[in-house]
């Protein structure tokens, strides 16, 4: 099982909070290191940053951090889709980088589990 799992809510919140689409994050996540479970120890790094090679100290800080430079060095940019986003991101390989997210932000939007809880919260408001 994903380490993430639990952190399902921060990903959510900084999505949020940088205007992000809140799939974009954890489809690169499972591109990068199959959802956190393919990292070095201890790095808290399941987005392939810096090669692999950054050290975040939890995984709230890394859902974050790597949120808002997402925003900050992509999107304010004029990378907003994935398609604009992977050339930067993974230059080596970004077609297949590209299908790859794209096809586990799918996979995000087909499982409704938050978008369930949400909907309760609303309708009990």
């Amino acid at each position: 099982m994903s380490p993430l799992v639990s952190f399902t809510k921060d990903f959510i919140k900084a999505a949020d909070k940088y205007g992000l689409d809140y799939r974009l994050l954890p489809a690169i996540t499972g591109v990068e290191s199959t959802f956190g479970m393919q990292i070095p120890q201890n790095s808290f790094n399941a987005y392939g940053w810096n090669g692999g090679n950054w050290y975040f100290d939890s995984w709230t800080d890394s859902i974050y951090f790597v949120s808002r430079a997402l925003r900050e060095n992509y999107v304010n940019r004029g990378a907003q889709e994935v398609w604009e986003i992977a050339p930067i991101y993974n230059p080596v390989t970004p077609a297949s980088w590209g299908a790859k997210v794209l096809r586990f932000e799918e996979m995000i939007e087909n499982t409704a589990p938050v978008l369930t809880e949400t909907l309760s919260l609303h309708l009990t408001i």
